[in-house]
C-alpha cells in the first residue's frame, strides 16, 4: 500500500539528497587521489633528472680513473698556469716602468 506522503516528486527529492551525499563524500578523495597523482609525476620527473646527473658524474669518474687523461689534465692546467704567470710577470714589470723596447722584459 503506498504511503500518500511517498509521491513521485518527494522520491525524487530523496534521490536528489542521496545523490549530493555521495557527491560530497567522494569528492574530497577524490581530490586528494589527484592532488597525489600530480606529486607522484612531479616526483618521477626530479628522480629522472636526478638519474641523468649521476650517470653524468659516473662518466666525468670514468675519464679520470683513465692515467692517459689525468696525465693530459695535468699538462694543460700546469701550461696554462705557467702561462698566467708569465703574464703576471709581464705586468708587473711595466707597472715598474719598463717598456717593450727597453729590453728589459723577458
Amino acid at each position: 500500500m503506498p504511503s500518500k506522503y511517498l509521491t513521485p516528486a518527494v522520491r525524487m527529492g530523496i534521490l536528489a539528497l542521496l545523490a549530493i551525499a555521495v557527491a560530497l563524500s567522494v569528492a574530497a578523495p577524490l581530490r586528494t587521489l589527484v592532488r597525489q597523482s600530480d606529486e607522484n609525476a612531479q616526483l618521477a620527473a626530479e628522480v629522472s633528472d636526478r638519474e641523468g646527473h649521476i650517470a653524468e658524474l659516473e662518466s666525468e669518474l670514468a675519464k679520470w680513473k683513465d692515467p692517459a687523461f689525468v696525465e693530459q689534465q695535468v699538462r694543460d692546467r700546469l701550461h696554462k698556469l705557467l702561462t698566467d704567470t708569465r703574464i703576471a710577470d709581464l705586468g708587473h714589470e711595466l707597472e715598474e716602468g719598463h717598456t717593450f723596447l727597453s729590453g728589459k722584459l723577458r
